[in-house]
């Protein structure tokens, strides 16, 4: 995949995990970026290192579920590079508990999933209207198409998510916006390695038909790919990332 000719993304969650990733492949092809996440620390440290490697970024600390801030974002990619041509949005909370969870873990998995994405498409498609278009990639999870008996708050803002990005795919065509979404399977971070501990890799292969647990990598290629010209006639399409989780049962690895 070619290089981008200054193009210019923002990358919300971009200081950890998919986001970060993305961060990383939007800027080994020469983009400029922009990292919103909640972490200073982490936000600084990728940006030095970006800098390091002589591509350019920028952070600001932002919490999508408040829009003010979400405007903010954009306008801090406008104010910085001029323009805004590429989104991914990977901010996101994860919901323990069931159906009777904590009202308030509840309430901000649906605020920062669901209106989160909601606020950050509406003010990214807003700034690319006028410039010929751009691509907005949203990140749901295999749990915007079925059901999760532990979480099911989350699985219900990430389905939001997945008819969201449809929608608004529909109506941002005429702008030559492309709206996507990827949907991750069960893939490598700092969460799944607390819950599975050493154990992770051995726990999680044996029910994924490729044999092993995804990596944020493996997210980012895809949403760095769902920007580029080779997938102009792409928009409102669902990507499955998830080395066949949801395809069906399979044989176990190695059977």
């Amino acid at each position: 995949m070619a290089k981008f000719d200054n193009k210019v993304a923002v990358v919300t969650g971009g200081a950890s995990g998919i986001g970060r990733a993305s961060v990383r492949e939007f800027a080994r092809h020469g983009v400029a970026v922009v990292i919103a996440d909640l972490s200073e620390e982490a936000g600084a440290a990728l940006v030095a290192e970006i800098a390091g490697q002589g591509g350019r970024a920028t952070f600001i600390r932002t919490d999508v579920g408040q829009e003010a801030e979400v405007e903010r974002m954009v306008g801090h990619a406008l104010d910085h590079f001029g323009r805004l041509d590429f989104a991914v949005n990977a901010a996101g909370v994860p919901q323990g508990g069931g159906l009777y969870c904590d009202p308030a873990s509840r309430d901000r998995t649906v605020t920062v999933n669901i209106l989160g994405t909601f606020y950050c498409v509406s003010a990214q498609a807003a700034a690319m209207r006028g410039q010929g278009g751009g691509a907005i990639v949203n990140v749901s999870s295999v749990f915007g198409e079925q059901g999760n008996w532990e979480s099911p708050y989350y699985a219900a803002s990430k389905h939001a998510v997945v008819g969201f990005t449809k929608s608004a795919a529909l109506e941002l065509a005429v702008d030559k916006i492309r709206v996507n979404v990827i949907c991750p399977g069960l893939t490598r971070s700092t969460m799944t390695e607390g819950f599975f501990g050493e154990g992770l890799d051995a726990a999680t292969s044996g029910f994924i038909p490729l044999g092993r647990i995804g990596e944020a990598e493996d997210q980012a290629y895809a949403a760095i790919w769902l920007c580029s010209p080779e997938s102009g006639f792409v928009t409102g399409a669902v990507f499955n990332i998830d080395g066949g989780q949801t395809a069906g049962y399979a044989r176990p690895s190695g059977a």
